[in-house]
Parts: structure tokens; C-alpha cells; sequence
């Protein structure tokens, strides 16, 4: 199968906040990877896809919070998580509006957390 992502995932362990925007509800979750068109995390609500969200990353380096919209693209139970924490998701969610100068910020902290080969 042929890879259609226009920006690498980086393996990344932040977290985030999610607001759900039907339900205006924040709840925080842990990302696996990041790169400039989204975000793959794990949460212990379940989200939709389609889900439109409120989304804010605060990356390592202790500045200003990234604040973006973003959609559910997909969702997934956690199949390891049943018998030791509850269910848990496995969410992949595509940024549908982010400021140029925030994607610029996410990419330069991708490009700085990519493992040497």
C-alpha cells in the first residue's frame, strides 16, 4: 500500500487536551506519535469519527500552548487494555485548522525529537 501522509509521524509521548466540541467537555489524553497533519493518541472516552475537537499541545519545550481545531478521523479499542485498565481507544485525529506559524512550531519539534538512524 502506498504511504499518502505529506508530513512524517514522530514518535511522541505529550499530553494533550481534547474538547469534544458537541459536548464542550476537556479531557486529557496521551499521544503515541505527532507530525504536522495530526495526532495518533490513546484515550479512555470514546470518540467518534467525524468528532470535531478542540485540541491543545503543549510540547516540551514549556512555551505558549498550540491551540487548533482537529476531527476524529478514526477510533479503535485498545484490545491489551481490557484486562488492566478498562477500555482504552486508540484515536488518530487530522488537524483541520491550525495557524501556520503552530504547524511550523509542531514540525520543528518533529524534526528535533526524530530518533538518529
Amino acid at each position: 500500500m502506498e504511504e499518502r501522509r505529506s508530513y512524517s509521524r514522530v514518535p511522541s509521548r505529550l499530553m494533550i487536551f481534547l474538547t469534544p466540541v458537541q459536548t464542550g467537555r476537556v479531557f486529557r489524553v496521551l499521544t503515541h506519535d505527532i507530525s504536522g497533519a495530526g495526532i495518533r493518541c490513546t484515550s479512555d472516552e470514546s470518540l467518534q469519527p467525524g468528532t470535531s475537537l478542540h485540541v491543545e499541545v503543549q510540547l516540551p519545550d514549556g512555551g505558549v500552548p498550540i491551540k487548533l481545531t482537529a476531527q476524529v478521523v478514526w477510533s479503535r479499542t485498545r484490545e491489551e487494555s481490557r484486562s488492566r485498565w478498562g477500555v482504552q481507544y486508540e484515536v488518530g485525529i487530522g488537524f483541520v485548522e491550525i495557524a501556520p506559524k503552530d504547524r511550523a512550531i509542531i514540525l520543528h519539534y518533529a524534526r528535533l525529537a526524530t530518533p538518529e538512524p
